[in-house]
């Protein structure tokens, strides 16, 4: 079954992904959180943006985004 899922993968990232496994992916999205982090501390000016925009923004986008590359993966 992951060997099916492995693939679809392959597919859908067109296989330049074939050499990342779960673990590569999880510390990619780590260092993606903990830049932004590092911006909102460091940056008082983005911190005051993020910290001034509704919750609802960040969710929808969050959500946009996350059924356009659902849709995707599942399509192929």
């Amino acid at each position: 079954m992951a060997k099916k899922n492995v693939l679809k993968e392959q597919k859908f990232l067109g296989g330049s992904m074939k050499n990342f496994n779960n673990l590569d992916l999880f510390f990619f999205k780590l260092g993606v959180t903990t830049f932004v982090l590092f911006l909102v501390s460091v940056i008082p000016a983005f911190a005051k943006w993020v910290m001034d925009t509704h919750w609802g923004w960040f969710l929808g986008i969050f959500v946009v985004c996350w059924i356009v590359v659902m849709k995707k993966y599942w399509s192929g």
